[in-house]
């Protein structure tokens, strides 16, 4: 019988109706070490959890920057502190506005739009613009993001404090002061830094590799704590 990695998430999907990781396979090393590959049931994010930490890897959406691109190693502690600033993601990010572009429902390589979600947890995304094989429609984004130092970080578990707030500045749309969206957490004395936003997330070394969590991916997350 031939078990190809789709086959296998649809197993695990299937299982209970929601998202949970799956084992892919072990490996051992010279000293007898143990390696596991995992990936969660969505089919667009997984990790390798061995002596050297957990490597966690996206498949599928928006990439992260550094030498690997979506490919981020965290120690154990690192990966306890990001758990905790995930719970507290999943808990606030309903609060923040959203301005975005998204190719999703243009062909590959073929356009984009722009939006503007208002803060609320029930606010429906407002399109500004559009851009495809047709020319430009409406208007597009113009402002540009705001780090904000926050005068004394706000602990959300250990190892995980909110340390700036990331404001929208100077569009079209929204406030005229700006509008919050999102928060940065330090991790582990800001080893680790998380840039969190209403609408996915990224996680990244100073000056290093990094990967994106999308919303959702907190339980992920603390799957992948479980099993450390």
């Amino acid at each position: 019988m031939s078990w190809d990695f789709d086959r296998l998430l649809r197993i695990g999907v299937a299982r209970d109706g929601e998202p949970c990781l799956i084992e892919l396979g072990r490996a051992l090393d010279g000293k007898g070490a143990a390696s596991v590959g995992y990936f969660w049931s969505t089919g667009r994010i997984g990790a390798g959890v061995g002596p050297g930490g957990v490597r966690i890897r996206r498949r599928f959406g928006v990439m992260g920057k550094g030498e690997r691109g979506n490919d981020l190693t965290l120690e154990a502690s690192e990966l306890r502190a990001l758990e905790h600033a995930c719970h507290d993601w999943a808990r606030r990010r309903d609060e923040w506005a959203a301005f975005y572009f998204s190719t999703s429902g243009y062909p590959a390589g073929f356009g984009g739009a722009s939006y503007y979600q208002p803060p609320g947890k029930d606010s429906s995304a407002i399109k500004l613009g559009s851009e495809g094989i047709g020319g430009r429609q409406g208007k597009g984004l113009v402002g540009s993001d705001d780090v904000v130092p926050l005068p004394d970080a706000v602990a959300v578990g250990a190892g995980a404090s909110v340390v700036a707030e990331l404001w929208r500045r100077g569009e079209r749309h929204g406030p005229r002061q700006g509008v919050l969206q999102g928060v940065r957490y330090a991790l582990c004395d800001d080893a680790v830094v998380f840039d969190a936003r209403r609408h996915g997330g990224e996680v990244r070394r100073r000056e290093g590799d990094a990967v994106h969590l999308e919303p959702g991916e907190e339980s992920f997350v603390t799957a992948l704590v479980r099993v450390v």
